[in-house]
């Protein structure tokens, strides 16, 4: 064992030298409207590295079983003496005690599959990970115990892995994961680290009792036991590649109990484990590729997220969801889980008759609030078994795009569903295509619901209420179809469109609209543009051979075509279809609550 007991003087001046080989982000000030209710402001500019400055160095190179520190000010000078440090070395175990409030930086470098580096410190300080390989001697790798903001930052290639397990822990501190932090953790850099979690009684890959940002560099993450990615408070993606996994049953590959935001970089997430049966909460808690109890908002990046296992999300939110830009890629591809008699029973269609035991619905993306959706924005979910894209509250749209696919519901909203600009698309083969249990309303956009077929409609609102269509473009194609309204002077038509179809509708010589149908589902078709009127006629065309997409990122929708030939002529009204049909119902949707 080593004890290092050092004391020196740095210059005041020395405090504020440079750092040579920093990288700036562009983070500006915030707005004070911009911190969340947790206290927690998402675009703080303390979380850029460059604001950091070091007192002095301390180097720790890991050699075997064996382990080398080497402490320096900021001009390289060897120090033999600095005040309130302690430096611990046992092997190649290294522990670290900053008991004066000096900012430290560090870096790692060499290898150990017998090793650790613990801190504790009541000040900042930045981790530089230097081509470092570590495997945990007796569970976790790195084990930070400040609870002061700690900046990550990579150098080449590091590999983090946790070893043997964690019962060692003292029982006044936390150390759950291979990589452990109670502060924030902010990673940046332009190398890459990988975290495998994998001990038997392990919790986790990379978890912080604060929140975790990431800037820049890439990080693998894959957990065998427990969640692979935690931030307590928060999860920010402001730049950079992350990957997580995770495969147990009932975890989630990224997860926070507060809020998660998005606004550059590419995050994917996935999730292999089946839903658990919680004794304690009585219910089934479910495996998600990302979930965040808090709010959700994405504004630039890209984040993808999958769940295979039974009742598993692609994504969870116990809050709001903000789609202000980016592009998001859910699926949920395993089936519905119950807990029956004791026992689980997966299944792809719902039973009523299974609805009092706990159960958890395969959906791509549940949300416990309300949905907004605008800008550049492009969404889509997918599930084999249950509801693409839910929540719990009320859906607005005033741009991106959103498409869904699913077995039952496509989209399913609680409340009503407001689409005044962008493009959204619900395809159900087994339900309805857009499906709410409150009024659906129509001033701009673009909105098709492909249901299944009867009694099953392509767009469906809440029983004894019609679709209110005052703008914009509207396809309904299912089994059924709801009551269509307007109170703007628009105009709807209705006809059948087979599987596959591509047809189109003119106004004399002017085309309208073009659409393909999709490979199944009911074939009574409605049809809403701008230009329709009540009371005149117009022509559909069959057989179209190509359609000019509206949008690239929106397929089988155009406002202009190529080919077909002109068929029957359609008569335009000012309402259309039957009230009778009800949105939502335990096998429709309910508004994602289960």
């Amino acid at each position: 064992m080593k004890n290092f007991k050092l004391l020196a003087i740095i210059a005041a001046a020395m405090l504020l030298l440079p750092l040579a080989c920093r990288k700036s982000f562009d983070l500006t000030e915030a707005d004070s409207d911009t911190t969340q209710s947790s206290g927690i402001n998402p675009d703080d500019p303390s979380d850029d590295v460059a604001t950091f400055i070091g007192s002095y160095n301390i180097a720790v190179e890991y050699s075997g079983t064996a382990a080398t520190v080497t402490i320096t000010d900021t001009l390289g000078n060897a120090l033999s003496a600095i005040d309130s440090l302690e430096v611990t070395v046992q092997g190649a175990g290294v522990t670290v005690r900053n008991l004066g409030h000096s900012t430290i930086h560090y870096t790692l470098s060499g290898s150990s599959t017998a090793g650790f580096f613990k801190l504790y410190s009541p000040a900042r300080q930045e981790i530089e990970l230097d081509n470092l390989t570590l495997t945990g001697s007796n569970g976790a790798a790195i084990n930070n115990q400040s609870d002061k903001r700690t900046y990550i930052v990579l150098t080449g290639s590091s590999i983090i892995k946790d070893g043997g397990s964690y019962s060692s822990t003292p029982a006044d501190e936390d150390e759950r994961s291979a990589f452990f932090s109670e502060g924030q953790i902010c990673v940046s850099g332009s190398g890459s680290l990988s975290i495998t979690a994998s001990a038997a009684d392990g919790k986790g890959g990379l978890f912080s009792d604060d929140y975790i940002r990431f800037l820049s560099g890439t990080v693998s993450v894959t957990a065998s036991k427990g969640h692979a990615i935690r931030g307590k408070d928060a999860v920010i993606v402001s730049g950079g590649t992350i990957n997580a996994s995770c495969s147990a049953d009932g975890k989630k590959a990224v997860t926070t109990d507060g809020f998660f935001q998005q606004d550059g970089g590419s995050l994917t997430a996935s999730s292999t484990g089946a839903g658990i049966y919680d004794t304690e909460e009585k219910d089934i808690d479910a495996a998600s590729g990302l979930k965040c109890d808090g709010d959700f908002t994405i504004s630039n990046g890209s984040l993808t997220a999958s769940a295979t296992g039974a009742g598993g999300k692609g994504v969870s939110i116990g809050g709001a969801a903000t789609f202000n830009g980016g592009s998001v890629t859910a699926t949920a591809s395993g089936s519905n889980r119950f807990y029956v008699s004791s026992k689980y029973s997966d299944m792809t269609k719902y039973s009523d008759s299974y609805k009092s035991y706990p159960h958890s619905f395969a959906k791509a993306i549940k949300c416990d609030g309300a949905v907004v959706v605008k800008d550049s924005a492009w969404v889509y979910g997918k599930s084999a078994a249950h509801e693409g894209i839910t929540c719990d509250g009320t859906w607005t749209q005033d741009g991106g795009t959103v498409i869904a696919e699913a077995y039952d519901d496509a989209v399913n909203s609680a409340g009503a569903i407001i689409l005044s600009g962008g493009f959204l698309r619900g395809t159900s083969s087994n339900n309805d295509g857009i499906d709410a249990n409150a009024a659906i309303s129509v001033t701009g956009g673009v909105m098709i619901g492909e249901g299944a077929s009867s009694p099953e409609c392509g767009i469906d609102s809440v029983e004894g209420t019609s679709v209110t269509v005052n703008g914009g473009y509207v396809i309904s194609r299912g089994g059924g179809l709801n009551s269509f309204v307007t109170t703007a002077s628009k105009a709807f038509v209705q006809t059948t469109v087979a599987a596959n179809a591509k047809i189109a509708l003119c106004s004399g010589t002017t085309q309208l609209v073009a659409y393909q149908a999709p490979s199944s589902g009911g074939t009574t078709t409605l049809i809403c543009t701008p230009e329709l009127k009540s009371g005149s006629s117009y022509t559909l065309y069959t057989g179209v051979s190509s359609i000019s997409l509206a949008d690239e990122g929106f397929p089988r929708f155009g406002t202009s075509f190529s080919g077909g030939s002109a068929g029957s002529s359609l008569s335009a009204s000012s309402s259309a279809g039957s009230s009778g049909h009800g949105g939502g119902g335990p096998g429709g949707g309910g508004g994602g609550r289960w």
